[in-house]
């Protein structure tokens, strides 16, 4: 099967036939734990595997890591989805790419009776715990920050991130409410056109 990767907890990257056998019956290692994240393009999600299985190594368990190829590719987190229901490790950690798209896939693992960790991005479903932060107070808190540094007054260009994460959402609108309370900052028009004339201008 391909269109995503699994690495298993000691860092190799293997074919993702090679990483579910870790999970089968009769070839499954006890404590099984598969591990979904969002992307490899996000540094923090890299930091979270990497936490992942330092916490594996210490506590005797076996992590198996999902990540699709294509960056928060709600189609191959769904497959991934799939794939574990069969495979039915003792526990699943998820990071969703998506807190709409992915509530079915949610509602089959709990069907299946599998315990989820829910990180990152809230969404409908029974989980064990939910581990995240509040994204709006997030965005609130850097926008008044950064204004405040500004003396109330100047153009911003506010980049955003990927449209259908709550990350993104909640963030935004955190700078909105924070717009609100600073009418001398404006977010300057055509954002997207000055942020390729600055990468133009500073290739990375």
């Amino acid at each position: 099967m391909g269109g995503y990767d699994a690495t298993s907890d000691d860092g190799d990257a293997c074919g993702i036939d090679d990483g579910v056998r870790r999970l089968r019956p009769g070839g499954r290692q006890p404590h099984d734990r598969a591990v979904f994240t969002k992307n490899r393009t996000n540094p923090a999600y890299e930091a979270f595997r990497i936490a992942s299985d330092q916490i594996a190594r210490t506590t005797g368990v076996k992590v198996i890591h999902l990540v699709p190829n294509q960056p928060d590719n709600v189609d191959e987190q769904k497959a991934m989805v799939d794939q574990v229901l069969k495979d039915r490790p003792d526990a699943v950690i998820f990071i969703p790419v998506d807190d709409v798209a992915m509530i079915d896939s949610v509602k089959k693992l709990n069907e299946a009776n599998i315990p989820i960790v829910l990180v990152s991005n809230p969404l409908p479903g029974r989980f064990v715990t939910y581990v995240g932060a509040d994204d709006f107070e997030i965005g609130y808190r850097e926008a008044r920050y950064l204004f405040e540094k500004l003396g109330g007054k100047g153009k911003i260009v506010v980049i955003e991130g990927t449209p259908a994460a709550p990350t993104n959402r909640e963030r935004v609108r955190g700078y909105q409410r924070a717009f609100g309370e600073f009418p001398g900052i404006l977010a300057a028009a055509g954002s997207e056109s000055i942020l390729d004339r600055w990468l133009s201008a500073h290739p990375i």
